[in-house]
């Protein structure tokens, strides 16, 4: 899938089955009966037929909503969703415009929608000036043998001249 594809594709697009149960016929759904419907888990809905929670072989829990109609563009700022995933939810509940259950977005399904529309930037990331290299100030160093002063950008002790135009020496420094 490019990303063109991904503008038009909405969630319905790629999500799984999920059973509808209402709330007073839980306590006697067995994860078997949910295999039998060809899904892992049911949406428990009130009588308003609005979703209320998940059951599945991992019991009851909550998972977040996402409309069937959102682009799966709309995936990289549904920060909610994105939130409860990374908290440990295994996917969310997909519904209608009336709030009622139709489908479940698995993880899997939200990771690969997400890797296959990121785009990669390339550019200059801050001070374009930089260079990719730290600025720093300049390392003023005083010569311990004849007392100038000496503006550095480097220092490699043993190795640095002294900037006394007059007596070429190596810098003599005391870190003391």
């Amino acid at each position: 899938m490019n990303q063109s594809d991904a503008v038009h594709e909405t969630v319905r697009d790629r999500m799984a089955p999920l059973a509808r149960l209402p709330e007073h016929e839980e306590p006697a759904l067995e994860v078997a009966d949910l295999a039998a419907q060809g899904t892992e888990m049911a949406a428990v809905v009130g009588a308003d037929g609005r979703y209320r929670w998940l059951v599945g072989p991992e019991g009851r829990r909550s998972a977040p909503l996402v409309p069937e109609s959102m682009p799966l563009t709309g995936l990289q700022e549904a920060t909610e969703l994105l939130e409860s995933l990374g908290a440990g939810a295994s996917g969310a509940v997909v519904v209608d415009e009336a709030g009622a259950p139709t489908g479940f977005l698995p993880l899997s399904s939200v990771l690969t929608v997400l890797s296959e529309s990121y785009v990669l930037r390339t550019g200059v990331m801050g001070d374009e000036t930089l260079e990719g290299e730290t600025v720093l100030p300049p390392l003023v160093i005083v010569c311990e043998a004849c007392g100038t002063r000496n503006t550095l950008h480097s220092f490699d002790d043993g190795v640095t001249m002294c900037a006394n135009p007059v007596n070429p020496h190596l810098l003599a420094v005391s870190w003391a």
